[in-house]
């Protein structure tokens, strides 16, 4: 229930919740800080370059990249972004904006989740983990369509549980369920029936303190018919889907795409039952420790009851994080960022531990020399980073380094003062983002720099204004130089790339050092414009990430203007 959970004493907690939600305003800094950092190769900038056809071409229906037609997710993500291009024009700003706002609605929505179930001190203080979570600022860092379709899984969780009190809300949440459906396709559905139905068939939502033999009756305050409202939100773009692609395509985006991976035979990687276990240890930061002691809390209260349980809405994060990790992990085909969706109940159940009555002064002795070495790796990243990696001048190195270890010491002499459950927060909070902070503004820019798709486009845009080509000779072409350059990007032969710069169709091309002669052979005069350094990023190697290996995998791409010679 609301408010049974501990915590400090009633006269701090209006003081406490202050603290809780300048936590959670700082901890969204990062996420401003690096709002304008180039959009990175591979799906962030296909999205991207999907986004500018669309706008550009008026159809929002189909959707295209550089190689057609594309199926591989539905378009609510594209619709999104295509009006923040309308407001913002074609910019990374602009990519990012949707995801920034889903992030805003998953954190309120955890708040008021929180709220819900153990009271507002629990709700501002899983919002603050929440906004400090590793997995969290990367949904929005690297913007695909990851946090958008958390948010509005989060919110039909969290409209579920509003329900309780006001029944108009369960029409709201099938309502963002269908949009998670429009975004990622059915997990915007299963996760948030995962969470609420284990406990929502044991007692009726509306009743929260009656049983019911009757499965209508429990299920009746879930709206079943608002399952109408949620096939009417989507069918009509499925039905549109399949005048290009017949039953194929609304068949690959409800079943390939999401179940069909528990069974499908391809993998990503090689990659064990337990690789979800490991990211989630890095990706739920700064949640994690206080997370496992909720986890082993109550299992020991389980096993007391001897398994024997009451129906208890208070379970709803837990099967919101287990039973979709259970799925996630007997997939074949895994990514990190699956596990990002879990990340509003893995702070939910951090907080629960938090606000326990008496459990925090108990453990913070322990908890807080965990505290301590994450403060630790924090400063020694930072340290690695701007000596091996990317080093910076020594004013810019002690400006990051200063920062970094005043916010974690800063952290360390305000906790201090504070109650233990509410230092063990301050902590953890702060020092995560000190972590997010530098990882916004000094080393996700320096990674890009070595992905040269912003100054190709600015470059091209100044010097063939109106060309509708990019082509790439000897390279692979890129949905961020694409996107960037805001015009099509081909790959192509030297003598290709020579009749369409005869037919007028471009004027400018990306070459590799040795592809010069083969053009001035097809009769081309080729001037140079730039040579930049390139990597593919998005999938760094030790070698790349240290300083003094990197020249040996670096990549040369040369930025030339192609004539026919007279």
């Amino acid at each position: 229930m609301p408010g049974a959970a501990g915590g400090p004493p009633a006269a701090q907690r209006p003081l406490a919740r202050a603290g809780s939600l300048a936590l959670a305003a700082l901890a969204v800094l990062p996420l401003l800080i690096g709002a304008a950092n180039d959009v990175q190769e591979i799906d962030p900038a296909q999205y991207a370059e999907i986004t500018r056809r669309v706008v550009e071409t008026g159809d929002w229906v189909r959707l295209r990249d550089n190689s057609g037609l594309f199926l591989n997710k539905p378009p609510l993500a594209f619709w999104l972004m295509g009006g923040s291009f309308r407001l913002l024009g074609e910019t990374s700003l602009a990519v990012r904006l949707p995801s920034l706002l889903l992030a805003l609605v998953a954190l309120l929505a955890t708040a008021r989740i929180g709220a819900l179930l153990w009271g507002p001190q629990a709700g501002v203080r899983a919002g603050a983990l929440l906004a400090a979570s590793v997995a969290f600022q990367l949904m929005v860092f690297d913007p695909k369509v990851d946090m958008i379709v958390t948010g509005f899984m989060a919110l039909a969780v969290m409209l579920v549980l509003e329900a309780r009190q006001r029944g108009a809300a369960m029409w709201l949440s099938w309502a963002s369920a269908a949009l998670g459906i429009l975004t990622k396709g059915p997990i915007g559905l299963v996760i948030p029936a995962l969470a609420v139905l284990p406990e929502a068939l044991r007692r009726p939502l509306d009743a929260p303190d009656q049983r019911s033999s009757s499965l209508w009756r429990r299920l009746r305050p879930l709206r079943p018919g608002g399952a109408l409202l949620l096939l009417a939100l989507i069918v009509p773009w499925y039905w549109a889907l399949s005048r290009d692609f017949g039953s194929y395509g609304p068949r690959f985006l409800l079943w390939d795409q999401s179940f069909g991976r528990l069974f499908a035979e391809r993998r990503s990687h090689d990659a064990g039952p337990f690789f979800f276990l490991h990211t989630a240890l890095w990706a739920f930061l700064p949640s994690v420790p206080f997370l496992v002691g909720e986890l082993a809390l109550r299992f020991l209260s389980w096993r007391r009851a001897r398994f024997v349980l009451p129906p208890d809405m208070g379970r709803v994060p837990l099967w919101w994080l287990l039973l979709p990790f259970l799925g996630i992990s007997l997939s074949t085909y895994k990514l990190p960022q699956y596990v990002f969706w879990l990340t509003p109940p893995a702070a939910l159940l951090a907080a629960h531990f938090l606000v326990r009555p008496g459990i925090a002064a108990r453990t913070s002795r322990a908890l807080a020399a965990v505290e301590l070495l994450l403060g630790a790796l924090v400063v020694g990243v930072v340290v690695l980073v701007l000596r091996a990696c990317f080093p910076a001048s020594l004013t810019l190195t002690l400006l990051w380094l200063g920062l970094t270890v005043g916010l974690v010491a800063g952290g360390w002499l305000v906790a201090g003062r504070l109650t233990p459950d509410s230092r063990l927060l301050t902590i953890s909070v702060v020092t995560l983002t000190a972590f997010n902070l530098f990882h916004a503004g000094y080393f996700q820019p320096e990674v890009l720099r070595f992905q040269p798709a912003r100054r190709i486009g600015e470059t091209v845009r100044a010097v063939d204004p109106t060309g509708k080509e990019l082509l790439f000779v000897g390279l692979r072409a890129t949905s961020a130089a694409a996107f960037y350059a805001r015009r099509s990007a081909v790959q192509v032969s030297a003598h290709e790339a020579a009749a369409r710069v005869r037919l007028g169709q471009a004027r400018v091309a990306v070459v590799g050092p040795d592809v010069a002669p083969a053009l001035r052979e097809e009769g081309l005069d080729v001037h140079e414009l730039a040579r930049l350094p390139a990597f593919h990023t998005s999938k760094p190697t030790l070698r790349f990430l240290r300083a003094r290996s990197r020249p040996e995998v670096l990549d040369t791409w040369i930025l030339v203007a192609l004539e026919p010679r007279s």
